[in-house]
């Protein structure tokens, strides 16, 4: 039997030690473990049915130290480690919430909630009901009087039942039955909401029985009609396969060739996310969602924990049963079980990294929700911008936004719900509503006043969708206060005298309320900290809230919608912080009745003057359906904005890069797709080539070429290079190294290897030295030279093609192969040299992870490949988690590969972003004395995290011939020299050393064959 306190009389139990962070979000074994002791409080075999096993998120009073100590580097302080419970006894209306502790092995709290309490819907529960309908005796005998096609599909939607006062005590839903197409019946994926039925079956599901069947009135007042045989309609599709498609959109890539500017690292369940001066911590539950804590920029406080805390969709429609249609879809299902799994390329474009979670199916097993958050940057248009008119000089920066987001799926309706981060210290919070609408059946030729006739005989009635954020700031503390600016008119005086001064006047909150925005006089909410003033103006620091105007709550204030949504008839509440209230309609939706939400907080009129302070703010929209809206809605927008003020001492953006082309790499339209007057053939890249008539090679144009000048210029360029490189001009072989014993006990990250910039390029007579070539010999021949790394680029020739090409910007310029040949080539070196261990280096930006993946497996590389064990993998290793080449050479994973993006480590963990574990010194350079080992990618990270990475430094010269820049051959002897003259390889490589106090560990040249690299690499190795 179920006990609400642990009796004095228990046995002792060893406190268990758990290193997980306290807002880490609990793991499958806790959660198995936490089923566990709650099984063991019934007698066995006790069937229980489990709704909720989430963290149980301990009090501020502890974790504030803990958060503080952590930032401080201090020993950390211990915090038990507590799990939430709600649970059913199966087949049962007795309801019960529990607290686990699994530090100390108890149970501290177990009880059955009373009346009115109910726990939110789960996927099994609402598979069951839909069952239970279908198989109804009554149910079917009404779905006969219908006299349906032959071969008819039916889909139950089951609804949370919802609470008007009437016979509403026991867990019920109330169904909607809708029926597929008659052309796509076989099809589940037919659009069933665009032929709905007037059948409304009402299920008890502690009993999981039929208790009653609704008939929903069809005109234009509450009529009930008695089941009549179908009016054949036509349906309504979305999907594509049923669909003409558009064919003139042409693809739209995001690319990032250098890789992400944030860094995700992983504690366990928990994920802390780094980015432009932001700093977070990311958790996931069942009923919120994404929660975000201890937000930071700059190191300084901002926000301990936001969240969306609830929402709420009434209808308009006064008639039963639609009265009650009023859904908490966080409350009574939650946007953690409903997230999507996203997809690449779907739900969130350019480079992603995926954050996935682990939540409780109902027999309190681990259920695995995979990708359930997308985090990508995404380019946010112009950020700042001033041209001085004096000069024309114009300075101007690009906005880039860092986007966690988030898809849910609820029932008929999708919201796509993401934190957004700017530059600028501002973060937003946006919700995208998109789906379908919730449909019912009208007769035809009827309209009435609250819906819409979307398609024939269907109507979507007219609802709201009203969020509310739970924002718990720390505005560089936690005493912080609420207040709010208006802006009003200076009366008319001697001073005023023609009526247009205007003053903005600033209002304390001192006590727990709800607020409302005017906008007749710009009132803007802003929480502040009075102890912290600006060092500019002496004003305290804030955040202020920029939320849209919406139509609050319509339904009046005697309704049950309005009791049970207490959120939702203010723009703002401000309340005293309490560890247990984070729900804003309260802990239960689920037929609740009122009387627990944020409403009723507020009206304990608590001081919050310089306190803790917790704000919820609330903003929707009035849906009314436009038949535009159906099948699929487009997206409505809405976002919540929280801006910096008098928080800093300048525009915090006035540090980001500016915008230029060489960055950007935009291309005009116009020349884009405009062909030069010359002959020549368009390849399939969109690049024009031209037949030289006195040599082999083709002279390549590309596309934006502006002028047949320049065309012509590209060609005299290749010209030089015929030039250059006369008959009897034949490169330098290299020898063959031999095997280094003394360095297989040194870690792979201790030593310095020699590596070939672009290695498939070779400039050969073959291709009469082509300038675009970066090496003399082929990639066996380096290989068996002593190169270990090599790089490459690799693209698809077009958007078309299957493989991947090694290719210099576009395949016409230089082709260096295909990659499956490539990765042979090393496959065969690695067998031939058991010994050996070789890294590759790509840069492979828009080509989708799947193609490398595949040629890794063709090659049989996928398992010579080094994988680093998970706790080191998203940006952990460091200098001195990296193996000994003996132990890579001992467990066969004797290859290394970076990709410069799209790298997904969950899926293909031996292909690792080279951002996460090296960085690149500087390169185009020019001239000898411009060499540096200074970072200078990835570009987001500052020199202080050069312990913690591999070096790759860049040593390799260019030629500039009419404008253009092509690898510097003729002083190779001299820039891959073992001197100590500036610009030569030894020197380089020396000076590197001392600034990084270790040895670089990857040098990369080209034309290596030429000067003494391998005895640059032996110096820096002896010592």
């Amino acid at each position: 039997m179920a006990t609400q306190t642990i009796s004095d009389s228990l046995p002792l139990r060893v406190a268990k030690q758990i290193s997980s962070h306290p807002f880490a979000p609990v793991s499958s074994a806790e959660i198995k473990e936490s089923a566990s002791h709650i099984k063991a409080q019934w007698p066995t075999n006790t069937n229980l049915h489990f709704k909720t096993i989430t963290l149980f998120e301990p009090a501020k009073a502890e974790a504030v130290p803990f958060l503080e100590a952590e930032a401080a580097g201090h020993a950390l302080p211990h915090i038990d480690r507590r799990v939430f419970v709600t649970y059913y006894l199966r087949r049962t209306n007795q309801f019960h919430e529990a607290v686990v502790n699994l530090t100390q092995q108890v149970v501290e709290y177990n009880v059955r909630l009373g009346a009115n309490m109910h726990a939110p819907g789960d996927g099994d529960e609402i598979f069951e009901i839909e069952r239970v309908c279908l198989e109804d005796p009554g149910v079917q005998a009404e779905i006969a009087k219908l006299q349906l096609p032959e071969g008819s599909k039916i889909v139950i939607d089951p609804w949370i039942y919802g609470a008007d006062g009437v016979e509403d005590d026991e867990r019920m839903w109330q169904t909607f039955m809708y029926m597929r197409d008659p052309a796509h019946a076989d099809d589940p994926d037919s659009n069933h909401y665009a032929i709905p039925l007037s059948i409304s079956p009402v299920v008890d599901s502690s009993k999981m029985e039929v208790i009653r069947i609704d008939h929903m009135p069809t005109g234009k007042d509450n009529t009930i009609k008695k089941t009549q045989p179908w009016k054949p309609k036509a349906g309504n599709e979305y999907i594509s396969d049923f669909l003409e498609l558009r064919t003139d959109l042409k693809p739209l890539n995001v690319v990032q060739p250098e890789g992400t500017s944030f860094n995700v690292s992983q504690q366990g369940t928990s994920h802390v996310i780094d980015w432009q001066k932001w700093s977070f911590r990311v958790g996931f539950n069942l009923r919120e969602g994404m929660v975000l804590y201890n937000v930071k920029y700059s190191g300084r406080d901002l926000f301990y924990r936001l969240s969306l805390s609830d929402m709420n969709i009434p209808y308009a429609d006064p008639r039963h049963p639609f009265h009650k249609k009023s859904a908490f879809d966080l409350g009574d299902a939650g946007a953690g079980i409903m997230a999507n799994d996203l997809k690449l390329g779907c739900d969130c474009l350019g480079s992603i990294h995926y954050l996935s979670a682990v939540l409780n199916d109902d027999k309190g097993e681990p259920l695995d929700m995979p990708n359930v958050v997308c985090v990508h940057e995404q380019d946010a248009g112009i950020g700042w911008k001033h041209t001085n008119y004096r000069t024309g000089r114009a300075a101007i920066a690009r906005s880039r936004e860092l986007v966690l987001q988030s898809i849910i799926t609820v029932a008929n309706y999708e919201y796509i719900l993401a934190f957004m981060f700017n530059q600028a210290g501002e973060l937003t919070y946006e919700v995208r509503a998109t789906g379908i609408l919730s449909t019912q059946p009208i007769d035809d030729g009827i309209e009435v006043p609250w819906g819409t006739i979307v398609h024939p005989g269907v109507l979507a009635a007219h609802h709201q969708h009203i969020f509310s954020l739970r924002v718990d700031p720390m505005i560089d503390g936690h005493a912080n206060r609420l207040v709010y600016d208006e802006a009003h008119a200076m009366p008319r005086s001697d001073f005023n005298p023609h009526g247009t001064g205007y003053t903005v006047k600033e209002t304390l909150v001192e006590q727990s309320a709800g607020l409302d925005l005017d906008f007749d006089v710009n009132r803007t909410f802003k929480i502040q900290n009075a102890a912290v003033r600006n060092p500019v103006n002496g004003k305290p620091v804030a955040y202020k809230i920029h939320a849209p105007p919406f139509q609050k709550m319509i339904s009046d204030k005697e309704s049950f919608n309005y009791k049970r949504a207490e959120f939702a008839d203010r723009n703002i509440y401000a309340v005293k912080y309490r560890d247990d209230e984070l729900f804003s309609g309260g802990k239960y939706t689920n037929q609740s009745r009122g009387g627990t939400g944020v409403r009723s907080w507020a009206e304990r009129k608590e001081n919050i003057l310089d306190d803790d302070l917790v704000v919820f703010v609330q903003f929707g929209i009035n849906h009314v359906p436009r038949i535009e809206d159906f099948p699929v809605m487009p997206c409505e927008i809405l976002k919540v904005a929280f801006k910096p003020v008098n928080f800093f001492d300048k525009n915090p953006a006035i540090d980001v890069p500016p915008s230029t082309q060489d960055f950007n790499k935009s291309t005009l339209v116009s020349e884009q797709h405009k062909q030069p007057s010359v002959e020549g053939k368009v390849e399939a890249n969109g690049c024009v080539s031209c037949e030289a008539p006195s040599s082999k090679f083709n002279c390549v144009g590309p596309m934006w070429s502006p002028s047949l000048l320049l065309f012509l210029l590209q060609c005299i360029e290749y010209s030089i290079a015929t030039a250059r490189h006369h008959d009897d001009f034949k490169p330098t072989p290299p020898g063959t190294r031999q095997p280094v014993p003394s360095l297989y006990l040194r870690r792979y990250s201790e030593q310095t290897f020699i590596g070939t910039h672009n290695a498939p390029a070779i400039r050969t007579a073959e291709n009469n030295w082509s300038l675009s070539g970066n090496q003399h010999f082929n990639i066996s021949v380096q290989l068996n030279a002593g190169i270990r790394l090599l790089q490459a680029q690799g693209h698809r020739p077009n958007s078309s093609s299957d493989e991947i090409r090694l290719c210099l910007f576009n395949c016409a310029l230089m082709d260096g192969g295909d990659l499956d040949s490539y990765l042979l080539t090393v496959k065969d070196f690695l067998d031939a040299n058991s010994k050996e261990v070789v890294t590759l280096l790509f840069v492979n930006a828009g080509v989708d992870l799947r193609y490398w993946m595949r040629a890794y497996r063709n090659a049989g590389l996928d398992l010579m490949s080094y994988t680093p064990p998970l706790h080191l993998r998203y940006g952990n290793m460091r200098i001195a988690d990296w193996p000994t080449i003996a132990q890579m050479v001992a467990t066969n994973q004797r290859l290394v590969t970076f990709v410069s993006s799209g790298a997904n480590e969950a899926i293909a963990p031996y292909l690792l972003l080279e951002w996460r574990y090296l960085f690149e010194t500087n390169f185009g350079i020019e001239a000898p004395n411009q060499y540096d080992c200074r970072p200078a990618r990835p570009r987001w990270e500052p020199p202080w995290y050069v312990p913690d990475r591999l070096s790759l430094v860049n040593h390799f010269l260019y030629a500039k011939f009419l404008g253009f820049r092509d690898p510097n051959g003729s002083y190779a002897s001299t820039t891959n020299a073992a001197g100590f003259h500036f610009g030569e390889l030894s020197e380089h490589g020396v000076r590197c050393r001392g600034l990084y106090e270790r040895r670089p560990n990857f040098l990369l040249v080209d034309f290596f064959n030429e000067g003494d690299v391998f005895a640059v690499e032996k110096g820096l190795n002896a010592h």
